[in-house]
Order: structure tokens, then sequence, then C-alpha cells
């Protein structure tokens, strides 16, 4: 069995829900079996060529090995069974988790700092604003990005129709425009930070197009992927 059909019977697999683990460990065990059956062939003094056939009657076709394997629920993957739940849901709430963490995070270092500001040097409590600026930054541009990367990804893995995943990187950037954050803390440590949501219905379309330029750089590689990623053109043995 050459690679480019092994490669096609993952992707039959892999685009009908089954796991990813589950279609490459079937797919391994199939090229295994076949070598199996070949090499005793061989050694049974048959020529290559018969042997190649013979040992593709004895595993059976693709068509019948892809129908087994679709017979079996258990082996769908839980994303393919709820892709509006993973791929549209996940992203946003992770999003709203991550910045949260970082905000956390935040907050907790400033307040620390802030308690043992006569123990710190100059410089620690200058690092100490800059960890925060760090973390604010990450809440209000790394964790969306985070987010909606991820799910592109794990989209792409398991071959997730794409409307879920871009449904749901959408939403994270349009959530991301509509929040407005300061970080405004001086070197002294006592300033302000602040984060809240503004929703403005006659400027829909203006945050629409700023949350697609956010997105962009996760989402135009995930389209490309899926633009050129193609299912390996193999004839399929009947």
């Amino acid at each position: 069995m050459n690679d480019a059909r092994l490669e096609a019977l993952t992707e039959r697999l892999l685009r009908a829900g089954v796991a990813p683990r589950h279609a490459r460990r079937a797919v391994q065990e199939l090229r295994a079996h076949h070598a199996d059956v070949v090499a005793e062939l061989r050694a049974a003094g048959i020529p290559p060529a018969q042997s190649e056939a013979l040992a593709a009657e004895r595993v059976g076709p693709d068509e019948a090995f892809v129908r087994d394997m679709l017979a079996r629920p258990e082996l769908r993957s839980w994303a393919s069974r709820r892709p509006f739940v993973a791929f549209t849901l996940l992203p946003l709430l992770a999003f709203i988790a991550l910045s949260a963490l970082c905000v956390g995070s935040l907050i907790a270092v400033l307040e620390a700092a802030r308690h043992w500001r006569g123990w710190l040097s100059p410089a620690l409590i200058e690092g100490t604003r800059g960890l925060g600026a760090a973390l604010f930054v990450a809440a209000m541009w790394l964790a969306p990005l985070a987010a909606a990367a991820v799910a592109c990804l794990l989209a792409a893995r398991q071959r997730i129709a794409a409307r879920w995943v871009i449904a749901g990187v959408f939403l994270v950037g349009l959530l991301r425009v509509m929040i407005n954050g300061s970080f405004d803390v001086p070197t002294s440590l006592h300033g302000s930070v602040s984060m809240g949501i503004g929703w403005a219905p006659h400027r829909l379309p203006e945050t629409a197009v700023r949350a697609a330029i956010l997105i962009a750089p996760v989402l135009l590689p995930y389209l490309w992927w899926l633009r050129s990623h193609r299912v390996p053109a193999v004839r399929p043995r009947h």
C-alpha cells in the first residue's frame, strides 16, 4: 500500500469525524497487516506482483475499511459531534478565561509590589511595572490571538468544517474590539488599570471591520491552509 493511498484513507476518516488518534492508528494497523500478508506470501514463494494482489484481496477494499470504521460511533471525536460548542463557543470562553487570568495576575503583582514597596529597589519596582504592562498586553492582545489560533489548529487537525471555527474566531475578535482598557501605573505603582465593554449598534460595521483586522494574523493562515490542503487524489480500491 503506497503512502498516497494511506493518506487518502486517513483524510476520509478525519473528514468523517473519526478522532485523529483513532484514524491514524487504524491506518497504520492496516498498513502493517498488508505488509505482514505480503511478507507471508513472499515467504511461500509467490512472486511480488501476485503477492500484492493476493494481499489486497485478503485485506479487503478501502470502502469496506472506511465503512467499518464509520460504523463505530465511539471512534468519533467529541469535537466532530459538537462542532458549535467546540469551535464556536469554546474559543470565546477561552479568550475570556485567559484575559481574566492575565488581569488577575496583574492585580496580584501590583498589590504585592505596593505592599512590599519599601523593601524593593528602584530596579525591581520598574521591573514590576514592566511585568504589569506585559500582563495587560497579554490580556488585551495575546489572549484573543491565542484562543483563536488554538481553535484554528485543532479544527485543521480534525478537519472540522471551516464555518464553525471561522464563526468562533470572528466572535473572539468582535468581543475583543468591544473591550476598552487602560494601564496607567507610574513608577510609584499607584495608578489605575481599567477594562470595560462598550457596545454601539450604529458602529457595528466599523466594529466588524476592526474585528476582522484583529483576527487576520490567525485567520488568514488558516484560510490559506484550507485552500492549499487537498485530499490526495487516489482512486479507491474496490
